[in-house]
């Protein structure tokens, strides 16, 4: 029997349900939505270089968790992009830090589809030369990323702010790394961690939920679930580099200001308490953000944002300026002020409004939710968390957050500037 959540706040419901193969499960009602979405997500993702299964250690190179979401798409005899588009639907994936995705959209044949994304995923086609193959394709998307000024801007932050954990490695890894990958690591990889009791079907839409239920049991009651326990290196509460540089072809240079947080990941409320603070810190309507754009030292796409995950938190501002250093001084002395004088009530009533109306509006899509759902399943939350979260945040929260977020000896700052 499932369980089904309850929103008030948002007024949805959330069949939530784990069914006997381990598989976790959530679905979304839409009702009167032609779309319907389904995602797979599996509890594995970019940071995940090191387990332990059956008393044994296993450390696997950078980029294999992407190495493997490619395969995933491959079959000695299916072309699954063209199988789906038989079926009226689209499929697609992604890896990130955390965990990798798969997901199709449809408007019709949402049962076929759903069989077989199963299919795609639990059925791994791979052999060394379907490997070999594979390394040169990935190679030529590494170097794409190599190019892209705001990528490297990113990750020249990560690599400033983490000198252990593997946050600071590129998702899709690099030449050396992926050279190292070989077919039993993606085997044992596969084995591991592509099973029912390490990921989550979540799906959104107008449709039978017991059919679902049906579907994912009979695709998974024969796959094992070995019990595979993630390892990650011990890191140091404070940021390897305060500074990072360095050039490329741009027309005016990048900045990626990055905070390294100690506390990540700790509850919901940690996590909206930031993006509120942060929205009050520097968002559009905020005094620092008016005075940096009418001076010119940023644009329409300056921006923050508060990442997390197992091995990480990162809390961030970025953009183009003609000036990076002024926007970091600027930026740095809000933060001192706001923690002399706190947060001022009555904006924080309407930030706080602002980021539920905001989220509120999310549910008149189908697959958006779903996304979210996908994500907030690896990091032990849910989506009506978040909502509750939203709803009963004070402003004791967002002091608090204010205190311990900004550690003045403790971030990196990363230029890329023309060359």
């Amino acid at each position: 029997m499932s369980n089904t959540l309850k929103s008030d706040i948002l007024g949805e419901t959330m069949h939530v349900k784990t069914l006997p193969s381990g598989l976790h499960s959530y679905i979304i009602p839409k009702e009167g939505f032609n779309e319907k979405f389904a995602a797979l997500a599996i509890n594995f993702g970019s940071c995940d270089l090191e387990f332990e299964v059956d008393d044994k250690r296993l450390i696997t190179p950078e980029g294999i968790a992407h190495f493997l979401e490619h395969k995933a798409f491959e079959d000695e005899k299916l072309d699954y992009f063209n199988e789906f588009t038989k079926l009226s639907g689209s499929v697609n994936a992604y890896t990130n830090f955390n965990t990798t995705v798969y997901y199709f959209s449809c408007t019709e044949s949402f049962a076929s589809c759903l069989e077989l994304l199963f299919d795609m995923v639990f059925d791994l086609y791979v052999t060394d030369e379907t490997v070999e193959k594979e390394k040169g394709i990935i190679e030529q998307e590494i170097s794409m990323y190599d190019d892209d000024p705001s990528w490297r801007v990113y990750f020249n932050m990560l690599q400033g702010l983490y000198e252990n954990s593997p946050v600071k490695n590129e998702i899709a890894g690099c030449a050396k790394s992926i050279a190292a990958i070989d077919l039993p690591m993606l085997k044992s990889i596969f084995e591991s961690f592509y099973v029912p009791g390490n990921m989550a079907l979540v799906c959104s839409g107008d449709f039978d939920p017991e059919e679902i239920y049906r579907i994912a049991q009979e695709k998974t009651a024969h796959i094992h679930s070995p019990n595979a326990v993630k390892v990650y290196p011990n890191e140091p509460n404070q940021a390897l580099k305060t500074h990072v540089k360095d050039t490329m072809h741009v027309a005016k240079p990048l900045f990626c200001l990055g905070f390294k947080d100690i506390h990540s990941m700790e509850n919901v409320y940690q996590i909206t308490s930031t993006r509120i603070l942060l929205d009050i810190l520097t968002g559009g309507g905020s005094e620092t953000y008016n005075k940096l754009y009418n001076a010119g030292l940023i644009d329409d796409g300056f921006g923050s944002d508060y990442s997390y995950g197992s091995c990480y938190g990162i809390t961030m501002f970025s953009g183009s300026s003609k000036n990076p250093d002024a926007v970091f001084n600027e930026i740095m002395a809000a933060i001192k002020e706001l923690k002399k004088s706190g947060i001022d009530s009555t904006v924080f009533e309407r930030i706080k409004k602002k980021h539920l109306g905001r989220y509120m509006k999310v549910f008149n899509s189908v697959s958006t939710p779903a996304e979210i759902q996908a994500d907030f399943f690896i990091k032990g939350f849910n989506v009506f968390d978040l909502a509750e979260a939203l709803n009963n945040i004070t402003i004791d929260h967002i002091n608090e957050r204010l205190q311990n977020c900004f550690a003045e000896d403790n971030f990196c700052l990363s230029i890329v500037s023309g060359s």
